[in-house]
């Protein structure tokens, strides 16, 4: 999960002496809060919020601490919108953490530590959105790479297709296929099919080849598809980083996701976050009025 964190917080837990400790932030930022009596499991001492960076967290299992290192490259993919972004590994913790985030299932037997990943502030990337994480750096600019419903997607003698729009008409189109995503409900197209093709659910009496399709349109359609680019808002305030004042929420941004109760909820949350975000502005105007 993306969220804002504090790559300094984690390093003198437990019962070490904490005199005369000398404790550097690696990252550039604000001291939000400062206790000189933490330092306890989880518990930390200082804590910065950094403004160059956003912050994924996750962990890495005892067997695999010798395969990660500081600086090593990580490849994010959303779970929102399928988009990649590059990143690196920024912290890797010193003590086991109690839970393990990140994986669906654990040896209960292995330790696992903390591990945190770095990722531009202009990466795409907002405060609470998940991302499947995987080393190594990312894909050339020219490799074809989104996601899809695995629903959508058939196996044919160990080759899969989808049932896609073609001129009017229904035909197979054979595809590669990458990683299975957020639990095998997503899966990473590689190539055979873009971003440009209607595909049909594949079941049913009418879901074969040659039928004919109709695009219904605008009136029939559940979601949009485009509009501003999170890399020009701010995901704490969606704020734009472009024009100072201007918000946007909901489906102006370039962001959707299958139905089910997703893109209500990326409204409700982007709309929550710019009602404050222009209610502190309003009330930086009322101060600056009173002021005068």
């Amino acid at each position: 999960e993306a969220r804002r964190y504090d790559p300094s917080r984690a390093g003198h837990q437990g019962h070490q002496n904490r005199e005369n400790v000398v404790v550097k932030s690696i990252v550039n930022g604000r001291v939000t809060r400062v206790d000189p009596m933490g330092g306890n499991y989880n518990d930390p001492v200082v804590q910065i919020i950094g403004g160059d960076e956003i912050y994924v967290s996750t962990t890495v299992s005892e067997l695999d601490l010798g395969k990660v290192q500081v600086g090593d490259p990580v490849t994010a993919i959303s779970w929102m919108t399928g988009e990649q972004m590059e990143g690196v590994v920024s912290q890797i913790g010193d003590y086991p953490v109690e839970d393990a985030m990140g994986y669906y299932s654990q040896n209960p037997n292995v330790s696992n530590y903390e591990m945190i990943i770095a990722f531009p502030a202009d990466s795409g990337l907002m405060d609470g959105q998940g991302v499947e994480l995987t080393m190594g750096s990312m894909q050339p600019p020219d490799a074809v790479s989104f996601c899809i419903p695995s629903m959508y997607i058939r196996d044919e003698n160990g080759s899969y297709y989808v049932l896609a729009d073609q001129d009017g008409y229904l035909v197979k189109k054979y595809i590669q296929v990458g990683r299975s995503m957020y639990d095998g409900e997503y899966i990473e197209i590689l190539g055979g099919i873009t971003m440009e093709d209607y595909l049909a659910f594949p079941y049913g009496k009418a879901a074969q080849e040659g039928v004919k399709t109709v695009y219904e349109g605008w009136d029939e359609a559940v979601i949009t598809h485009g509009g501003v680019s999170t890399r020009e808002v701010d995901p704490k305030t969606m704020e734009s980083k472009i024009i100072r004042g201007v918000f946007f929420a909901g489906e102006v941004l370039d962001v959707d996701a299958v139905t089910g109760g997703f893109n209500l909820q990326i409204a409700w949350s982007t709309g929550y976050a710019a009602g404050i975000g222009a209610a502190h502005i309003e009330g930086e105007k009322d101060e600056l009025r009173d002021s005068n």
